[in-house]
């Protein structure tokens, strides 16, 4: 069998907006390298313990490589091809956002229209309406202030739902929480939204306008949002993967389908990334033009691109500066399913990942394979021009430090009733030693070195280049990590101590009422006296309905699957929802007993000592109180 390898020149027409062109030859790499890169892959997801994998490894011209590898099901034995469907989570965004640029390019949508001005009849809650309406380009940028799905919705059936009976599930995670325009806080609603706008500008389902204006044209035959007859016999089965074995799960038919429910193959999602790269079929057009691409993968309306930082989540489509290398692209992940599709800007290589395992092991595993093919085509490819194409930044120069130094903490955060929790757990500080300016965060203590305008660079763990973006508004400053999807503000240095102040003082006096009630119990024991305070036993009751709080959302967690966990009726949900309730009727019971038995009959007594310790916890007691009541969280029901 002969390999005839062919040359052909680009041929470029212009014709309504659209490029034509040949394919061009593959680039050359050696079968020793391709099997150096099987035997990595393969040995990677053995070790992680992946049950099934399939990669292809492309160019614009055609595949350079593709893998297969391991179980579509465990249960049958039957091993994973080329024709095998997997769940690819979050990529499906990537193909809403295509279906708005092409009713952009054809004149049918801006981007800049307000979202109410279309679809009036989607209430939405904008506190800055008048000012900051809500725009399209808000929803692809994730930049409106919504909260993410509720736990609630991760749960419902969608099989059945239209675009607008999702959007009428729950209409409370339309609420704007930040002025929109400003913050990138990642939502699962937005995709739903851009979905019903393109089916009322098209008449067409969302489903249906994919398919006749995306995967017709691309030849993607087997791609589907739903689980058809068809699709369910070729689709892979999902697993978690846990320490010692892989646990079967349940297809999940979400109800925001835009967001998270293709079932697709690596070979077909390939033609997505290839048309991204800029491949085009002889004869035919291209279906979004290479503006409509770049402005893609650009952002426009956070604070950081607004100081001329244009990196990072753009319009349904990433772009991470790695090292200076650009690589554009989208992850995904379902339970039981990851996927990753990224692309080097310069080299025009790039690749697919996907598997049926989910998991913090199954996740690291995904990680070390994505950084195994990205090391591959860094090393073996030149970039275009012998350099990476890398953004510059323009924004005004920082002149006086002072400025930015001080406490920071999070901004945003994808569900507002875990806003406290983030918190508690993500306070850092800019400060300046020995004339260096550094981020110091709970992990560890970051030098900020000056790259231009506002932005400073930094190094991860891992030795990557991260980058950080002050800016500020509205007289406050504001820093921003687009990689990390990190918005922070800088705030009174008091915030953290008192936080933790009341989470320690909390325990701690629930500690001494623990020890008093074992005093009093030895000395009932022992026939000697005991001076009877009613509240101390509600006060020890409160704090481990809490702890019981903690535990469910601990066990959910370590499912493998908490959304789903939480959002539906079980043990830990429920656990949640009842250890919050006792929680607050044992703190009333606490301070009824304390005002009206206790407080009056210990002053009588003098036993200051007990009046002492227990009045500290009933004013922490109550502080624990009004905190959870301020955060909407004393009364949650995730699964409701």
């Amino acid at each position: 069998m002969y390999f005839v390898r062919c040359t052909f020149i680009f041929i470029t027409i212009f014709c309504q907006g659209f490029s034509y062109a040949d394919v061009s030859h593959l680039p050359e790499i050696s079968q020793t390298k391709k099997e150096e890169l099987r035997r990595s892959v393969i040995e990677i997801a053995n070790k992680h313990k992946l049950v099934g994998l399939q990669i292809s490894l492309n160019h614009e011209s055609g595949k350079l490589l593709t893998i297969e590898h391991g179980l579509a099901s465990i249960e049958d034995g039957k091993h994973i091809d080329q024709s095998s469907l997997f769940r690819v989570g979050s990529i499906s965004k990537t193909i809403a956002a295509i279906a708005i640029m092409q009713l952009v390019e054809s004149k049918q949508l801006s981007l800049y229209t307000p979202v109410k001005n279309i679809i009036p009849e989607i209430l939405i809650d904008n506190p800055w309406s008048e000012t900051f309406p809500i725009t399209v380009v808000h929803l692809l940028e994730h930049t409106a202030g919504f909260d993410d799905i509720h736990f609630r919705e991760y749960g419902v059936d969608g099989s059945t739902m239209s675009t607008k009976e999702a959007l009428d599930f729950l209409p409370d995670t339309r609420t704007a929480r930040y002025q929109p325009g400003q913050f990138m806080s990642y939502t699962n609603i937005g995709p739903t939204i851009a979905a019903y706008l393109i089916e009322r500008i098209s008449g067409l389902s969302y489903e249906d306008y994919v398919q006749q204006h995306i995967f017709k044209p691309l030849e993607i035959k087997h791609a589907s949002f739903h689980l058809s007859p068809k699709i369910n016999t070729a689709l892979v089965s999902g697993y978690i993967a846990n320490k010692d074995e892989s646990t079967l799960v349940a297809y999940q038919h979400i109800k925001d389908r835009a967001s998270g429910a293709l079932n697709t193959s690596a070979a077909e999602l390939s033609k997505i990334q290839r048309m991204l790269l800029g491949y085009i079929k002889k004869g035919s057009a291209n279906i979004i033009t290479k503006q409509s691409i770049q402005k893609m993968s650009t952002t426009e309306t956070t604070l950081a691109a607004k100081e001329g930082y244009q990196i990072g989540y753009g319009k349904y489509l990433i772009t991470e500066l790695i090292d200076d290398i650009e690589w554009i692209g989208h992850s995904g992940e379902m339970i039981g399913y990851q996927s990753e599709m990224w692309h080097s800007k310069g080299r025009e290589l790039g690749f697919v990942v996907l598997t049926n395992s989910s998991g913090n092991k199954a996740k690291d595993g995904v990680q070390e394979i994505k950084q195994a093919l990205k090391s591959f085509i860094v090393n073996n490819f030149e970039a275009e021009n012998s350099k990476e194409l890398v953004h510059g930044f323009s924004g005004k120069e920082i002149i006086n430090y002072e400025e930015i130094i001080g406490s920071y903490r999070p901004f945003t955060s994808r569900l507002s009733r875990l806003a406290f929790f983030e918190v508690l757990e993500s306070f850092s500080s800019v400060f300046v030693e020995n004339e260096q300016l550094k981020l110091k965060t709970p992990h560890s203590i970051y030098t900020l070195n000056p790259v231009g305008g506002n932005v400073f660079r930094t190094q991860s763990t891992e030795g990557h280049n991260i980058d950080i973006i002050f800016a500020k508004e509205s007289s406050v400053w504001y820093y921003q990590v687009p990689a990390l999807m990190v918005n922070a503000v800088n705030t009174s240095s008091l915030t953290k101590p008192l936080s933790f102040t009341l989470l320690i003082a909390f325990f701690s006096t629930t500690l001494i009422i623990a020890v008093t009630l074992a005093v009093q119990l030895f000395r009932r024991l022992t026939n000697k006296s005991v001076v009877k305070v009613s509240s101390l036993k509600w006060y020890m009751l409160s704090p481990l309905c809490l702890v019981a709080v903690i535990i469910c959302l601990g066990s959910a967690g370590s499912s493998g699957m908490p959304l789903l966990v939480l959002g539906q009726v079980t043990v830990q949900s429920v656990g949640v929802t009842v250890g919050l309730i006792l929680f607050l009727c044992s703190s009333i019971a606490a301070h009824y007993h304390y005002w009206f038995f206790d407080k009056p009959k210990l002053i009588q007594w003098r036993k200051y000592i007990h009046l002492g310790h227990v009045t500290l916890h009933a004013v922490i007691n109550l502080s624990m109180m009004m905190t959870l009541f301020w955060l909407d969280f004393i009364f949650v029901a995730f699964w409701y």
